[in-house]
């Protein structure tokens, strides 16, 4: 029931939703406008996404908690700080683990895995496994995956 309701309200503001999507508690968004979320896709609680300049994440991710993405920032080399925009996009399969930092212009290959408390300032490829500050290139991913990642933990503390 909580998750149709979230998903409801999600798609009421602009956000596009895909069946199945889990969206827990806790989460910050900060606008919805340009998010689109693709099917079986679980967000964890503790979250916070920044849609500004647009969030496309893919069908089957898995977003760990208290993983933040971003897509708006300050240009620190101008005088006047002006604000500079990048869409990030998550691809199909991927996998954020816990504490990910993932900045403005990124975009995360289907089936990628990006370990935690890694600040992802690079594209990541297809299937590419990754880690650090900043996250770096770790090994391939052994496996095409085929998994439906929607994981609604009705009572997770």
């Amino acid at each position: 029931m909580f998750f149709r309701l979230r998903r409801f309200v999600l798609r009421v503001f602009g956000a596009v939703v895909g069946k199945g999507v889990t969206v827990h508690r806790g989460i910050k968004f900060f606008a919805f406008g340009k998010l689109k979320i693709g099917h079986n896709t679980t967000i964890n609680y503790g979250c916070y996404l920044d849609s500004r300049g647009g969030l496309d994440i893919g069908s089957n991710v898995n977003i760990s908690h208290c993983v933040k993405i971003y897509t708006m920032g300050h240009d620190i080399d101008d005088p006047l700080s002006s604000v500079v925009t990048g869409s990030v996009s998550i691809g199909d399969y991927a996998w954020i683990f816990p504490n990910v930092l993932i900045m403005p212009g990124v975009q995360v290959g289907d089936g990628a895995v990006v370990y935690p408390g890694s600040v992802v300032t690079k594209n990541i490829g297809p299937y590419e496994v990754c880690g650090g500050n900043p996250a770096k290139f770790i090994r391939m991913r052994d496996v095409e995956p085929t998994y439906n990642a929607s994981f609604p933990i009705w009572f997770g503390l």
